[in-house]
């Protein structure tokens, strides 16, 4: 969609917020997302490709915040990603954040957002997800141990990072 009918159909009410999803080799470098943000205030703009680009969408960008998938199985961590990307002087602690997603998204990106996603939620031992959508398939076995890996590491990270919040 042009720039110019969104930004109309935001200033008209029609859209609350805009949930941005093009996939870029290079996040930081955006002209169309430059260009909507001319247009459109960044806090009605919600990054909607997950962890990737959400440190570049937020800090660089502005944008209010991102769609997560992975925060399902660290809702503290993300949580405190989005806290610590917004903050200026957090540029460490958004980055130590932000490494810890990266090797289940990057399983994500790879195989299926979707399938991986709903193998790692039941790995997580979170909930049972039960049988995949029909019209999906299921992630090939070669894949699940990779998945259990990197879900497993970051529910670590996330009860390590709550017990600290608790003691803080």
């Amino acid at each position: 969609m042009d720039v110019d009918t969104l930004a109309r159909l935001v200033d008209r009410g029609t859209l609350v917020a805009v949930k941005y999803a093009i996939v870029r080799d290079d996040p930081r470098r955006d002209d169309y997302l430059s260009r909507l943000l001319q247009s459109v205030s960044p806090a009605k703009v919600i990054s909607g490709m997950g962890e990737r680009p959400a440190l570049v969408h937020v800090r660089q960008f502005g944008l209010a915040a991102w769609t997560t998938g992975s925060g399902c199985i660290a809702l503290h961590a993300v949580m405190a990603l989005l806290r610590a990307a917004k903050a200026a002087s957090d540029a460490g602690e958004a980055q130590r954040l932000y490494d810890a997603f990266m090797p289940l998204e990057t399983l994500r990106d790879d195989i299926s957002l979707i399938r991986v996603l709903h193998d790692a939620v039941t790995l997580s031992k979170l909930a049972d997800m039960g049988s995949i959508l029909p019209l999906l398939s299921s992630t090939p076995p070669e894949h699940h141990a990779k998945i259990e890996a990197a879900t497993l590491a970051l529910l670590g990270f996330e009860r390590r990072l709550a017990e600290s919040s608790a003691h803080s």
